[in-house]
């Protein structure tokens, strides 16, 4: 089974082109670093890389060419094959081609346009808030926080709201009078109407 990955940076802009038979193909070259020791990491060597040549066909291609540029870094997962050719100076050097089955994009895109290739961070909805119905007449009654009634509900300029009667004053309640009984030798202008003046010794108490 020849199946490849391979993980590096393009060295080119992609170029897109069509077949003869009116399929779309997109080129672009991949150099994949070689792993280096410790001891060249710490004096600073620069690494050695190889080179591919991948080739994206259709959708796959189109998306290449769209989103893609010269430094970005791609995973590919394709086949490999191996092409050989002479030089202008003669001599005879091999290129190695991988046709992609699958290119991930790994640099972000700074225009944030990748294609549905990277998620997109959720934002929920916003939330409106309730607004109760309208009235169906004047309501005397206080309007909740930040309700404005219809103007054909609104009170009048120099309207003023109803208000209620007051309650009655209660009746008088009438005090009972006490009545001195008279007592012998009193005048007759200090003995009631209907009224004797007896002795105090008449009395059986």
């Amino acid at each position: 089974m020849n199946k490849l990955t391979i993980i590096g940076n393009l060295t080119r802009d992609p170029e897109l082109r069509t077949t003869p038979n009116g399929i779309n193909v997109c080129d672009f070259t991949v150099a994949v670093n070689k792993r280096q020791s410790a001891e060249q990491k710490q004096q600073g060597v620069q690494p050695e890389a190889d080179f591919f040549r991948v080739s994206a066909w259709r959708a796959l291609g189109e998306n290449c060419q769209k989103f893609l540029a010269k430094g970005r870094k791609v995973a590919v997962v394709g086949s490999v094959s191996v092409r050989t050719y002479t030089g202008n100076d003669g001599v005879t050097r091999a290129n190695l081609e991988v046709n992609a089955d699958d290119v991930e994009f790994l640099s972000p895109n700074p225009n944030n346009q990748n294609g549905g290739y990277q998620n997109q961070q959720y934002q929920p909805a916003p939330t409106q808030q309730y607004a109760p119905p309208a009235p169906p007449g004047p309501q005397y009654a206080q309007y909740p926080q930040g309700y404005a009634p219809p103007a054909q509900y609104a009170p009048q300029p120099g309207y003023a709201y109803p208000q209620a009667a007051p309650a009655p004053a209660p009746a008088p309640v009438p005090q009972p009078v006490q009545t001195q009984m008279p007592i012998a030798g009193a005048s007759a202008a200090a003995v009631p109407n209907g009224f004797t003046a007896v002795e105090t010794d008449d009395l059986p108490f």
